[in-house]
């Protein structure tokens, strides 16, 4: 195997799906102590500022693993658009 399947089967199938996924799916089923993650953050959006950091956050990830963008790049990206729709968000 090439050092890009094996990135291909340790990121994609090995931490997505067995680490990611099963924690989630623990949580789901209530057989671990700790919620699923859109249940940490529903939970933690009455502090202020939780809401638009977890947009920004996945909005990063997305630009620069989608797009090759360099990482500080994608990190203002990510909060400018976070800001611009939580700004939004609170006028409509």
């Amino acid at each position: 195997m090439t050092r890009f399947t094996w990135g291909y089967a340790y990121w994609g199938a090995g931490w997505l799906l067995l680490g990611f996924l099963a924690a989630e799916l623990a949580g789901y089923y209530r057989v671990a102590p700790w919620p699923t993650f859109s249940e940490t953050v529903w939970h933690a959006i009455r502090y202020p500022m939780v809401g638009p950091a977890v947009f920004a956050t996945l909005i990063f990830l997305g630009v620069h693993f989608l797009y090759h963008r360099p990482v500080w790049h994608s990190v203002a990206f990510g909060i400018a658009v976070a800001l611009v729709a939580h700004w939004l968000d609170k006028r409509l």
